[in-house]
């Protein structure tokens, strides 16, 4: 089993003052991007940081061949 913890997360903002979360792995910044539209910053944050615990712990990477 091999430990995948390089994840790492990137808060930043848009010119007009939106929140922009992002880890850089594709499949996860389309479900936050996805999360910000429905939700409020604080919840798009509050899952981001859940995944990035969640990963973690698994110890593998994100992907979709699972």
């Amino acid at each position: 089993m091999s430990v995948w913890v390089d994840l790492v997360l990137r808060r930043s903002g848009t010119a007009a003052g939106d929140l922009v979360v992002r880890f850089g792995v594709p499949l996860l910044d389309a479900c936050l991007e996805f999360l910000s539209v429905r939700s409020r910053p604080n919840t798009v944050v509050a899952v981001a940081y859940d995944l990035k615990v969640f990963f973690a712990v698994v110890g593998e990477a994100p992907g979709p061949d699972r």
